[in-house]
């Protein structure tokens, strides 16, 4: 009896987890803004460099977290055939934005790469007890005729979960981290491309 109750426990859990990942990876996501989309663009034999994404000034690391998270994504999707990341910071090469752009996409062209991403993490809030916030906006670049072929936005938001009593650990849950919750903003707008 008592193997019964701990695989019907094992299962709930598992169809529970389930379930909260399909809701973070819902294709109907009303936070996804596709605003550029060329769907004739063939990327798989094509090479992309992403430079540091640019971060609020209240959390400067999570610009190199967003980065180096669309490349692992990129490379485990195998989207591109060559994907490599800079530090380079592009947000920092020019006064204006498309004097920024500009020289990101010399500097990535020069390098022999087919696109450029660039991308802004507007928010990268860790709520702890309160929810937890990302929201993030890629742009990809054909260096070739210098044309943006993708922009996208995305946010989650995941709340703090409250058992019955908020300082009990066990009866309490608190929101995702936002390095975690960043996966899932990143890979909703890749499954655009």
């Amino acid at each position: 009896m008592k193997k019964i109750k701990n695989k019907a426990v094992i299962i709930f859990s598992f169809l529970l987890i389930l379930s909260f990942n399909s809701c973070l990876l819902n294709k109907k996501n009303p936070n996804l803004e596709i605003i550029i989309n060329h769907d004739k663009e063939d990327f798989y034999k094509s090479s992309i460099l992403i430079f540091n994404f640019m971060a609020p000034d209240y959390n400067l690391e999570s610009g190199k977290i967003a980065s180096a998270t669309a490349k692992n994504i990129l490379l485990k999707e195998k989207i591109f055939k060559v994907i490599s990341e800079d530090y380079f910071d592009w947000d920092l090469a020019g006064k204006s934005e498309e004097e920024k752009i500009v020289k990101a996409m010399i500097k990535a062209k020069k390098a022999g790469y087919d696109y450029l991403m660039i991308g802004n993490v507007k928010d990268f809030i860790y709520g702890g007890l309160n929810k937890t916030k990302v929201r993030v906006k890629i742009r990809i670049i054909e260096l070739k005729s210098r044309i943006t072929v993708f922009m996208a936005e995305n946010s989650l938001a995941q709340d703090y979960k409250e058992g019955e009593h908020p300082f009990n650990p066990k009866l309490s849950k608190e929101s995702m981290k936002p390095q975690k919750l960043i996966y899932y903003v990143m890979k909703g707008i890749f499954s655009k491309l």
